[in-house]
C-alpha cells in the first residue's frame, strides 16, 4: 500500500517546510507540488513562523531558491492549476519551462 499524501492545506508549518525541501531537489518532477506549497506558505504567512519578515528572505536563506525562480513556482501553479483548472498530469507533461515560454500569452488570453 503506498503511503498516505497529505494535502498541502491539511499539513502543520512544519510539515510544509518538510516537504519544500525533499521536492526541491527535483524540480522538473515536482514544480507543480512545489508551486502550490510556496503559495501555501506565502499566503498564509508561514514564513514569519520561522523568524524571517518577508517570503524573499525565508526562500532565499532556508531552501536556497532565488526569490524569481519561486515567484515562477508560484505563478506557475496558481495559473495552470488554480486558476485555468488544467490536469496535473497536462501540465506535467508540458513541462516547467515551456510553460514559462507560452505563460504570457495565458495570462493575456
Amino acid at each position: 500500500m503506498p503511503p498516505k499524501t497529505v494535502p498541502p492545506e491539511a499539513m502543520s508549518a512544519e510539515e510544509k517546510f518538510n516537504a519544500l525541501a525533499n521536492l526541491k531537489d527535483k524540480l522538473e518532477d515536482n514544480f507543480i507540488s512545489l508551486g502550490q506549497l510556496l503559495s501555501e506558505i506565502k499566503r498564509s504567512k508561514l514564513y514569519l513562523y520561522k523568524g524571517y519578515e518577508n517570503f524573499k528572505d525565508f526562500v532565499e536563506m532556508e531552501y536556497q531558491l532565488s526569490g524569481t525562480l519561486a515567484g515562477k513556482l508560484m505563478s506557475t501553479f496558481d495559473l495552470f492549476i488554480e486558476e485555468m483548472d488544467i490536469d496535473e498530469t497536462e501540465v506535467k507533461e508540458i513541462g516547467f519551462d515551456r510553460l514559462q515560454m507560452i505563460k504570457p500569452f495565458m495570462k493575456n488570453a
